[in-house]
């Protein structure tokens, strides 16, 4: 289900990185 959170871009991201990464989600499209 994790993969269901993820951008378009960062799937593709992490699916084709040649070395391990951490995607980190800011919340900054929040509007408060």
């Amino acid at each position: 289900f994790a993969g269901l959170r993820l951008g378009s871009v960062s799937q593709s991201i992490a699916h084709h990185s040649p070395c391990p990464l951490v995607i980190i989600h800011t919340g900054l499209d929040n509007e408060d």
